[in-house]
């Protein structure tokens, strides 16, 4: 069924902003230190703005997990020439549209370019059905980044892992 189209640049924003949020729930990718956070601030005893633990302690800050951008990660990843040539040819095929297509050991970084963010969120949506990116054999996840301003065009990067075990 067709979608109806955005009736203002502030549903397309909403729209946009989805994608992304679903895009990093599809990966995976999860702050674990905020949930311990909030299980702790559950804990603390009434008038007191000091959390404690299940023992009446006060709990010991926890440094932040350390993170890597995608980019980082994705180039910080070796390269299986076979596969990757392999895989690139694939995402061609069923996404000619795409940019940038460079692959590795795991995954692939690719850029969607648009002309506006209803275009954007549209290829974006499309990107993310069953019968695209996701017919590729392999495909365990699909990250999408914040667009960003190229050259009068919106481009977004996707980072589109696989399970090769």
């Amino acid at each position: 069924m067709p979608r109806p189209k955005a009736a203002s640049g502030s549903l397309s924003v909403m729209r946009l902003t989805w994608l992304i949020v679903v895009g990093i729930a599809t990966a995976g990718c999860r702050d674990k230190s905020a949930s311990v956070g909030a299980q702790s601030a559950d804990r603390a005893t009434a008038g007191s703005a000091t959390p404690k633990t299940a023992t009446g302690a006060t709990p010991q800050p926890r440094p932040g997990a350390p993170t890597l951008s995608a980019d980082q990660l994705f180039d910080e990843e070796t390269r299986d020439q076979t596969w990757a040539a392999s895989a690139e040819q694939s995402i061609h095929a069923v996404a000619p549209e795409l940019a940038d297509v460079s692959c590795r050991r795991l995954s692939c970084r690719v850029t969607l370019t648009a002309g506006s963010e209803a275009e954007l969120v549209a290829a974006a949506d499309k990107l993310e059905a069953d019968d695209s990116l996701r017919a590729i054999d392999g495909v365990q996840s699909i990250k999408l980044t914040a667009p960003q301003q190229r050259d009068g065009k919106l481009a977004m990067r996707l980072y589109v892992r696989f399970d090769r075990d």
